[in-house]
């Protein structure tokens, strides 16, 4: 039994650090940025156009 609870216990560590390499890896591709999200909230709340924020963005959304 000892070296089944072995087997268990390095299974749930190799299934986390690959959970947190394939989280690394998709937030690596996040391009949302603080500006970005200023001008979305500003539109949202009709203070500016939608065209006006679009214009004013860094990233292609």
């Amino acid at each position: 039994m000892a070296g089944c609870a072995d087997k268990l216990w390095a299974a749930s560590c190799f299934v986390s650090a690959i959970g947190l390499v394939i989280s690394l890896i998709i937030l690596r591709f996040y391009k949302l940025n603080n500006h970005d999200v200023q001008l979305m909230a500003w539109c949202n709340a009709g203070e500016i156009s939608r065209q006006e924020a679009e214009c004013q963005m860094i990233n292609q959304y």
